[in-house]
């Protein structure tokens, strides 16, 4: 059932533009760690000891981080999509450029070594 809700995430954050899935997630790890600050600053339970909210807080935080980095790989893809698609005449022209280039020292080789 927990799987469900993390494909739904998931889906969701799929059908968003990254700025927009961004902000969301900051927004939720700043509420967290306000939450965080504010459950340590009351000072309930024992010294040294950690309550279980703040395990769940921390594992809350530790997932919207890795949330922050699906989002962050997802818009590096993207732009490297998007280059690819806009350079990529550019980069056919130079290599076959490139290649006459090679076969014309070849070439060019050749006839010095017959000349000799």
């Amino acid at each position: 059932m927990a799987e469900q809700g993390w494909l739904s995430l998931q889906q969701l954050f799929a059908e968003m533009d990254e700025s927009t899935a961004a902000l969301i997630i900051q927004l939720q790890i700043e509420d967290s760690q306000e939450l965080s600050s504010s459950i340590v600053a009351k000072g309930k339970g024992r010294e040294g000891e950690v309550s279980d909210t703040q395990v769940a807080l921390a594992i809350h935080l530790e997932e919207l981080q890795r949330n922050v980095t699906v989002i962050k790989d997802r818009q590096m893809t993207k732009s490297i999509a998007d280059a690819c698609q806009r350079d990529g005449e550019i980069v056919a022209v130079l290599r076959s450029q490139e290649q006459a280039a090679a076969a014309e020292y070849v070439l060019f080789s050749h006839c010095c070594r017959v000349i000799m």
